[in-house]
Parts: structure tokens; sequence; C-alpha cells
């Protein structure tokens, strides 16, 4: 069983795809920013999904969530939990639109 450290809160997964975490974040270039965003699974501690691009759109986070549903294919079975840190890019990404890309998988 891996458990992953997050602050004081210890979470332990004790398999793949039982539990993805997401972050966003921005690097300045000499051309101005650019935005990448990563899903993580936290028992592989691999990036399973990821997406860079030139604005901080809600979609490019939602791509690197497709992206990593498509490559992972979980199932409901799983129980896959995905947690991002909720930002503004976080908040803007609705279960709504992401719930299907689960239940499709």
């Amino acid at each position: 069983m891996k458990a992953l450290n997050r602050g004081s809160n210890l979470l332990a997964v004790s398999a793949a795809n039982m539990l993805w975490v997401s972050d966003f974040s921005y690097v300045a270039t000499w051309k101005g920013f650019v935005y990448v965003t990563f899903v993580i699974d936290a028992y592989a501690r691999k990036i399973v999904g990821w997406r860079v691009s030139t604005s901080p759109q809600t979609g490019f986070g939602l791509d690197a969530l497709e992206q990593a549903v498509h490559a992972r294919r979980p199932t409901k079975a799983m129980g896959l939990v995905h947690h991002s840190d909720r930002g503004s890019q976080g908040l803007s990404l609705s279960r709504k639109t992401a719930m299907p890309l689960l239940s499709a998988a």
C-alpha cells in the first residue's frame, strides 16, 4: 500500500486508478506565460494526463482529465476519486462535465 502525504493528511492508496490528483501552474517565457495542468495517479506517482496552453481556460484542464481517462480506462467499480486544489481553474471544471468521462470508461 502506498500513501500520499498532503500536508498533515495521510491518504492511503492501495492500487492504481483509485486516486488521481491534479494541479495547475504557469511558467513565464520570453513570449508570455504558458499554463500547464497535470493529472497524477497517486499510487503509481505517475503523470497520467497533462496539457499545456497559452491561456488559462477551463477546457485544457478537462482535456488533461480526458487524456488520463482514455489512457488508464478506469471503471466505476475501481471507485476512482479525482482531487484538485480547487483553485479558480479547478472550480470552473464542472462535475457535470467531468463525470460523463468516467461513466463512459
